[in-house]
């Protein structure tokens, strides 16, 4: 079953939140996961472990903040790569496991520049991407797809978001993050997901 084929029965089985128009119409889907993560542990995991990294991974898209490298390391994070799968699983109607994940950290005026989760370069191919936040700060900055009219115009949906909300969309979609206006962190969890 193709990728586009498994979206469409997602859609068909879940109210998606947004759509973006690329080529075809693809959803964007939102959940508020307080009852299933605790932010606040994520959060905590997640600045000890960027405390241990020694050498800074500064991303040319990260614009004066932090990114984690990738890493594998599910046992730091059960909890929330359990709910993230099967949340994935059960929207798009199939086995998802996460393959790659990563670590975000903005401080005030950090911003991430316009990007998608496909990478050319790699063999593997993650169809579905997220982001959880586990901290959002005060005044948080949106999460912003670009999405192209019927006549190819290029305008953009910006997705206000929330401390223990999770973001599921096609892993092509366009995104960015205007600058964090907040002397408050905003740490978000990014991760790829395939099927299994």
């Amino acid at each position: 079953m193709s990728n586009l084929t498994k979206l469409k029965n997602a859609i068909n089985k879940n109210v998606p939140s947004f759509y973006v128009r690329q080529e075809v119409s693809l959803p964007i889907f939102t959940f508020d996961l307080k009852h299933e993560v605790s932010a606040e542990a994520v959060f905590n995991k997640a600045v000890q472990y960027q405390k241990n990294i020694e050498e800074n991974n500064k991303k040319m898209l990260v614009k004066e903040g932090y990114q984690t490298p990738y890493f594998m390391e599910r046992f730091l994070f059960t909890e929330l790569i359990s709910v993230i799968e099967k949340k994935t699983s059960l929207v798009f109607n199939s086995n998802y496991k996460m393959n790659l994940f990563w670590f975000v950290f903005y401080s005030n005026g950090t911003s991430h520049e316009l990007h998608n989760h496909l990478n050319k370069n790699r063999l593997e191919k993650y169809p579905i991407s997220a982001s959880y936040y586990p901290k959002i700060g005060s005044n948080p900055s949106p999460i912003v797809f670009q999405t192209k009219s019927v006549d190819n115009e290029i305008s953009e949906i910006s997705i206000p978001v929330k401390e223990n909300m999770l973001v599921l969309f096609h892993s092509e979609l366009k995104h960015y993050v205007p600058p964090h206006s907040s002397d408050e962190p905003r740490v978000v969890f990014s991760c790829n997901l395939s099927e299994k």
